[in-house]
């Protein structure tokens, strides 16, 4: 379909990719945007990239979630839980009573919870046909959509609102804060911004600040240079250095000093590749340390 230089057809397409995004087109899609996929150098992958920003033109339900498709084989329902299940992003030990009753609810709740959380264990846009899916057996459907099922609702797992305690440090992470438009939330994470840059924040972060950073001239390029100044609402410590995640394993750390090496990677890369299992950062993340 891409490529095809056709921009109703394109128009169409795009409106079958926003819903299996969990969103909806309520007034088809802009013309320039279709004719700009349409392009013979147009590809899904940038498509779906575009499409993670949730753009306005689109309407995006926070509720959506990754449920089970129950016209699969309830076989190869099971057999999925189990694969999922292995791949370590979801404590299937933890799997509510409710939810254990029949095997939809089970894969409901185990997709689900998966696909929410490495939601933060990645550093950029989440992909629903690739990440929800599994031969079939999984889809993201919006609130609308997995309410008309047989399904518990305690059982399904919205991915919700982008967590600013637990989106990286970066310049994805700013943009998935900053299209909230939250003070709250900005402000968490430019707490968060000046621990990574070796400083402590004060009691507050000025609202003057704050406002700037969700203006529409805001960047994470833009934060970096303000906070590279030490404003003085933050405490700036001269001993800040550079070093190893201790919770890093060995063998990540001498990986990674080969980068750096090689690349001139620095800490801030270090921090990143230097992260915990999926298990390990969840754990983290409800003890309040993540």
């Amino acid at each position: 379909m891409l490529g095809l230089k056709n921009s109703t057809a394109m128009g169409q397409f795009i409106e079958r990719v926003v819903e299996h995004m969990g969103g909806f087109v309520p007034d088809g899609v802009p013309e320039d945007f279709a004719f700009i996929n349409s392009h013979p150098y147009a590809s899904y992958r940038n498509l779906e990239t575009l499409l993670s920003a949730h753009p306005d033109w689109a309407r995006w339900d926070l509720q959506a979630a990754c449920v089970v498709d129950q016209s699969s084989l309830k076989s190869e329902v099971g057999n999925t839980i189990g694969y999922v299940c292995g791949l370590g992003h979801v404590d299937c030990s933890q799997v509510p009573i409710e939810c254990k009753e029949k095997v939809w609810d089970t894969a409901s709740w185990v997709f689900g919870t998966h696909f929410r959380e490495i939601a933060y264990l990645k550093d950029g846009p989440l992909r629903p046909l690739e990440e929800c899916n599994w031969h079939g057996v999984a889809k993201f459907e919006r609130e609308s959509s997995w309410a008309q099922r047989d399904l518990k609702t305690s059982c399904i797992v919205p991915l919700g609102a982008p967590d600013a305690q637990k989106v990286f440090v970066s310049p994805y992470g700013f943009n998935m804060v900053w299209l909230r438009q939250s003070k709250d939330e900005m402000s968490k994470f430019l707490k968060r911004a000046v621990e990574h840059m070796g400083g402590e924040p004060g009691a507050y972060i000025p609202s003057k600040f704050v406002q700037s950073q969700l203006s529409e001239n805001a960047s994470f390029r833009g934060l970096s240079q303000d906070l590279a100044r030490h404003p003085t609402w933050a405490h700036w410590s001269s001993t800040a250095a550079c070093v190893p995640n201790p919770e890093a394993t060995a063998a990540v750390v001498g990986n990674t000093i080969g980068v750096v090496c090689s690349k001139g990677r620095h800490q801030y890369t270090l921090t990143r590749w230097g992260a915990r299992s999926p298990m390990e950062r969840r754990k983290a993340r409800s003890e309040g340390h993540g």
